[in-house]
């Protein structure tokens, strides 16, 4: 597959990426609006990498959307087509985001949001923490859940909230500094 910037092929790949990526992995709670998705990419307040084959046909995603003023980055979504999961895809993925986008004068952390196990029985949020292990991450020990994405839906508890890269000194005992 070919890594693609989400932004460079317009509303039309950016549908399909929602629609065939995004929302197939997602719970209905955990994903903005469509409309809502392609004006965070338009104003970028999201950013994204899409592996794809050939370039017009989406297959894996990870978005991102950057707090600038905050310095933290936070991964919305890392998904695959279900039936092309397990094959390394979020791992290339995650490795372009790191390569592109994490750098100390852009951000000093890169969280993201995953089910916890104990919360979310099931097999995918158990393969979840094991491929953010696999890749460094570090759980902040915090009780966590996802805000609410718009008045209709609901906040999703029972989350994980974890640090995927960060600037030398932005980490201590397991927390982000206050300054």
């Amino acid at each position: 597959p070919v890594p693609v910037n989400l932004d460079e092929l317009g509303q039309v790949f950016q549908r399909r990426v929602y629609r065939e990526v995004l929302v197939p992995a997602l719970r209905p709670d955990e994903i903005e609006s469509e409309e809502l998705f392609l004006g965070y990419l338009a104003s970028g307040d999201a950013i994204g990498i899409v592996l794809a084959e050939p370039a017009e046909n989406p297959l894996s995603a990870i978005v991102g959307y950057p707090y600038a003023s905050d310095r933290v980055l936070l991964i919305g979504y890392i998904a695959t087509r279900p039936e092309l999961r397990s094959q390394g895809m979020g791992a290339q993925l995650l490795q372009l985001a790191v390569e592109r986008w994490y750098t100390p004068d852009r951000f000093e952390v890169v969280l993201a949001e995953i089910d916890d196990p104990r919360s979310h029985p099931g097999d995918d949020a158990v393969k979840r923490v094991r491929f953010y292990d696999r890749n460094a991450a570090k759980l902040l020990a915090r009780p966590y859940f996802q805000p609410r994405l718009s008045a209709t839906q609901d906040r999703v508890g029972g989350m994980l909230l974890i640090a995927l890269w960060w600037a030398p000194g932005a980490m201590r005992e397991g927390c982000l500094p206050s300054q």
